[in-house]
């Protein structure tokens, strides 16, 4: 049966094989699990790399930068007001200390939703592997949490020349038996290619979006068989999947990873590591060598010989066999151990900024930002872009179709944090304080206190911090005037006082004048 989604995926697969191809030996030098050799089962055998630098430098790259653009228990996002729509908001009855109110809760409740659902598993799993292969697809569920991550071998795609997606094609295995039922009678069932007779072999599906017209249209094909309401018409922002890429190339529809810039070094280490692996293996055999004519012990007598034994002859007729080879090994090590310092720098594997624990220090994910943004600052700028915005826009989507959270008001949009701008929430309270410090002391009497709203500051503050439910820790203003007034009403009472003590004891002294006549 003629399939459009198969011929599409046929189509576009001659484009991606060079790179599939590429990332398969970028697989073979780190973790050969992640992109396998075409045709090998899962679970079989590998054979995996002599040097290990390579893994352990792929691992450390991918958990940086999880920690780094998904910092633990911080926004790494924030909403944002133009200039022009904070003027006209402010004009409102609402104000805008109303709409950073509104901003912070929803902002919070994005936060949370992130954290507790566990997303950090599948986003360092698609940072693993755009670090390796250049390139990843995202499938983000419009009504559920489950991140889906398919590899470069499970998909492909299509871009024009400004790198902009056209088309996107997954295809999957699947048992027909985990077919709805009414899928499964539409399957053919003749034998041909595809169909559930016979074996009941798995069948494949497909998966397409193509953008037309501004608009992204995708369906569904079993075997293919069109699947019954797997058509969907979305906007670019509501696309559900995010063709994640390394480094992209002017004109290449797939990215280039970060292992690719390294292969040559990697290569090189993995041969002199072989080298000197087997080299020490061979020089550490003990190896005894006995004269033919030898006038005493043979060699099979010397071979019986226990450890410690005493026997007799001359020195020349018995030798250890040695390789000689010290310092060949000498230059091998050297050249690899400057090798192996080269690929740390690459894959940061000397910085010690992060301590090995469950929480750590804002100021830690600060030197960690710093690190990555001076290493990589192209591919943040990149992931900023085809990574996190994607990432807050679904989590809005979802939580707003829940009834978690209001629609944006207008005028706001969604800033993603990278690098440094990570804990810019922070850098917020540290310009209030430095502000604040400023304007005092140019005006030592407290002049400058006057011009100062206590309660918007002390609200700015905590929402800088990203503090949750702050309404619940600052006092209404009904509970203020009414502290207000019952202090008040005490300096009345203690200024009041001394005058009714006056007046109490001028009245005792009148009365014990009146008993005494």
């Amino acid at each position: 049966m003629t399939s459009k989604a198969a011929g599409l995926y046929t189509r576009l697969e001659s484009f991606r094989e060079p790179f599939l191809e590429l990332a398969r030996e970028a697989a073979r030098l780190t973790i050969p699990s992640l992109m396998r050799e075409s045709g090998a089962a899962a679970g079989g055998h590998l054979d995996l790399p002599v040097q290990t630098l390579g893994a352990e430098g792929l691992n450390n790259l991918a958990s940086k930068l999880t920690l780094g653009l998904f910092p633990p228990g911080q926004a790494f996002f924030r909403f944002t007001v133009s200039p022009s729509d904070e003027i006209a908001l402010g004009q409102t009855e609402t104000g805008m200390e109303e709409v950073q109110q509104i901003l912070g809760l929803i902002e919070r409740e994005v936060t949370a939703a992130f954290e507790t659902e566990n997303s950090r598993d599948q986003l360092h799993e698609a940072l693993l592997h755009t670090a390796l292969t250049g390139n990843g697809l995202l499938y983000l569920p419009p009504k559920s949490k489950d991140l889906e991550f398919f590899r470069l071998d499970q998909y492909v795609v299509e871009r024009d020349p400004s790198g902009n997606l056209l088309t996107v094609v997954t295809k999957e295995s699947v048992d027909p038996d985990t077919l709805p039922a009414e899928m499964r009678d539409l399957l053919p069932k003749d034998g041909t290619e595809g169909s559930t007779g016979g074996a009941n072999r798995p069948v494949d599906l497909y998966t397409v979006y193509e953008l037309k017209d501004g608009m992204w249209y995708g369906f569904q094909e079993v075997a293919g068989v069109p699947v019954p309401g797997s058509d969907g018409k979305y906007t670019k922002d509501e696309l559900p999947f995010l063709a994640l890429r390394w480094s992209p190339v002017a004109k290449e529809y797939y990215g280039r990873g970060h292992i690719e810039l390294h292969m040559g070094a990697l290569r090189s280490l993995d041969s002199l590591t072989n080298s000197i692996v087997k080299g020490s293996a061979a020089a550490a055999r003990t190896l005894l060598g006995v004269n033919p004519n030898a006038v005493g012990f043979s060699a099979t007598d010397m071979a019986r010989l226990p450890n410690g034994a005493v026997f007799t002859g001359r020195e020349e007729d018995y030798w250890f066999l040695r390789t000689d080879k010290a310092q060949d090994f000498a230059v091998a090590a050297s050249t690899a151990e400057r090798l192996e310092r080269s690929l740390s720098r690459a894959f940061l594997l000397n910085s010690s900024v992060q301590r090995n624990a469950e929480r750590v220090t804002a100021t830690e994910i600060r030197l960690l930002a710093q690190e990555l943004e001076s290493a990589l600052g192209g591919v943040f700028a990149l992931l900023r872009a085809e990574f996190q915005l994607p990432i807050v826009r679904w989590l809005l989507r979802r939580l707003k179709a829940e009834g978690r959270v209001q629609a944006l008001p207008d005028g706001v949009e969604i800033t993603v944090l990278t690098g440094l701008e990570a804990l810019g929430r922070g850098q917020e309270a540290e310009k209030l304080r430095l502000a604040a410090e400023v304007a005092q002391s140019m005006f030592p009497n407290g002049e400058a206190l006057q011009y100062f709203d206590s309660a918007v500051m002390v609200r700015r503050i905590f929402d800088s911090f990203g503090v949750p439910n702050v309404d619940a820790l600052l006092k209404s203003e009904e509970e203020l005037a009414q502290e207000a007034a019952e202090a008040r009403a005490q300096a009345l009472v203690t200024e009041g006082a001394p005058a009714l003590n006056q007046v109490a004891q001028a009245a005792a002294a009148l009365q014990q004048q009146q008993a005494a006549q």
